[in-house]
């Protein structure tokens, strides 16, 4: 694996991509000064003072003092692992707050205020599922030039590329989708 992917896999537990330059950096010199990792990370030496600053706060990199000089050592890759353990340990904690405390969001929630029904339908899952539900028979579409009405035994729906109302197709092969072979209609230039 490249340094490149490396860092990319660093980013992707959650590092920013200066925190992720430092750490290899710090990693693959050793135990070393600031400026020499702010050279190998190709960033300059105050970023890299408070990238490493954040680094070892999140207690990736440890640092001493020696001959009033900071040193700085990256720690064990295998610490990755514990830091995100800890991190998903503290997002359960969240999670479990938020689901024992909703009831009282619902109570705070103005009852007498209808929420808006405009929804966009956004990726290929969405309009898989709404397919579905065409050949259930749970929905039917009508078409009126621009604007095709889905409906459901509850709710009308419109689909528009022009952006006017309803549920907005973004993407009109997705909308062809949607639309029986018959109804199809080819994108008008604008």
């Amino acid at each position: 694996m490249s340094r490149f992917e490396l860092q990319l896999l660093l980013e992707k537990t959650g590092l920013t991509e200066k925190e992720a330059q430092t750490y290899l950096a710090n990693l693959e010199i050793g135990t070393t000064i600031a400026s020499a990792i702010a050279k190998r990370s190709r960033l300059n030496r105050c970023t890299t003072y408070c990238v490493l600053d954040k680094l070892t706060q999140k207690g990736l990199v440890n640092q001493f003092t020696e001959n009033d000089i900071k040193y700085y050592t990256a720690e064990n890759p295998i610490r990755l692992i514990t830091v995100l353990e800890k991190q998903r340990s503290e997002l359960n904690i969240q999670i479990a707050l938020i689901k024992e405390n909703l009831h009282r969001f619902d109570h705070m929630k103005n009852q007498n205020v209808k929420s808006p029904s405009i929804k966009t339908i956004d990726g290929y899952v969405e309009i898989q599922r709404i397919q579905k539900g065409l050949a259930r028979g749970a929905y039917s579409i009508k078409s009126d030039g621009d604007t095709k009405i889905l409906t459901t035994k509850d709710k009308i729906i419109f689909l528009s590329e022009k952006r006017e109302f309803g549920i907005i197709i973004k993407d009109f092969e997705l909308a062809q989708l949607l639309t029986p072979p018959d109804q199809l209609q080819e994108p008008r230039a604008t």
